[in-house]
């Protein structure tokens, strides 16, 4: 296999209107593509002047008009999604760009700047192996710039990279209400996430934002039952604190929308665990003074070790991942960066 070569996709509609982060979600995918190109519908706002804000030659705008009188369960969104896709398509060769690689983000989802190297390596691994996409995980953001939500109705896992041609001619398409692919083959799992802001925003644009999209999934026909689901599963989110980095991207947006961008440091704090903490990990912990199996008086003490009986008795409320079960466990350290959150205490 061929060095790869990266480009991205996305879509957009009324973002300013509807106060989607879509500025800071193409700033996120720059940096490791050599072109993206974007679904603008068009709009009553200003969307269309901050895509034009970037290069020229970075982003490849694709104006098409959207359905809006569409009712049939958010398939305008694959839609549009593939619009945009397929504009890519044709501005690439299959035989010359055939280690080619297309990496997808909504206009709510942003990549963090720690995570860009190893996207490109697991890309480059995924297309060495003869993977032709690759599963990121996610944090979704709930209401809070510092709580994620993890119970079933959040997915753990999608795919957000593919290979733009395929082999055997049946290319990979979005499909449904965009939230996946198919037509892949086989799916390679990354580390790389997906932070998931779309539910962390200006309070009437969040409304205006949810009313627009119920809308796209119902039609009229007892649409106001189905809101009443839509927001009976809202009510019964479960979240955890969060309390790593953002996005540098993110910065602005989180001074004017509210949020803790960095914890400061703890005075000291005291971890335990049977596996062996590295001295990195140990560095990335928010405090002045940080002791391993160390006991000592006056500070915060954390045990980083998973326990079905701590569980059991709610001493923690952090599970070993989200719930739904197509999770596969976080890893070790971010396991333990959630015990640590969950008692009020940052990472770098």
């Amino acid at each position: 296999m061929g060095k790869v070569s990266i480009y991205g996709f996305g879509l957009i509609k009324n973002g300013v209107k509807f106060d989607f982060p879509f500025q800071e979600s193409i700033s996120s995918m720059l940096p490791v593509t050599d072109k993206v190109f974007y679904n603008y519908g068009p709009c009553e706002d200003s969307t269309l002047d901050v895509l034009k804000s970037f290069p020229s030659e970075k982003l490849v705008i694709c104006e098409k008009s959207w359905d809006d009188n569409r009712t049939d369960g958010g398939h305008i969104l694959s839609d549009m999604t593939n619009y945009a896709l397929n504009s890519l398509r044709s501005a690439l060769n299959p035989i010359t760009d055939k280690d080619a690689w297309a990496i997808y983000l909504q206009s709510d989802e942003i990549f963090h700047e720690n995570d860009l190297e190893l996207l490109k390596s697991d890309i480059q691994k995924a297309n060495d192996n003869g993977n032709d996409a690759l599963k990121f995980r996610y944090l979704h953001f709930w209401q809070s710039h510092n709580k994620i939500a993890v119970n079933k109705k959040w997915y753990p896992h999608e795919v957000r990279a593919i290979k733009v041609f395929q082999k055997d001619g049946a290319n990979i398409e979005s499909w449904g209400d965009a939230q996946g692919f198919r037509n892949f083959h086989s799916p390679m799992y990354t580390e790389t996430t997906i932070y998931h802001y779309g539910h962390v925003r200006e309070e009437k644009a969040y409304e205006e934002k949810m009313d627009r999209m119920r809308q796209y999934y119902h039609p009229k026909e007892g649409f106001e039952k189905f809101v009443r689901k839509w927001k009976k599963k809202d009510e019964n989110t479960i979240t955890l604190n969060f309390y790593g980095t953002h996005p540098k991207v993110m910065k602005e947006r989180m001074d004017r929308l509210g949020g803790i961008f960095s914890k400061k440091n703890q005075d000291a704090v005291a971890i335990f665990s049977k596996d062996k903490v590295s001295a990195e990990f140990k560095s990335l912990v928010k405090a002045e003074k940080v002791f391993i199996n160390e006991n000592p008086e006056n500070c915060l003490k954390v045990n980083l070790d998973y326990s079905k009986i701590d569980n059991f008795l709610g001493k923690t409320k952090v599970p070993k991942g989200m719930f739904s079960k197509l999770a596969i466990p976080w890893e070790k350290e971010f396991y333990w960066k959630m015990k640590l959150y969950e008692h009020g205490i940052g990472t770098k």
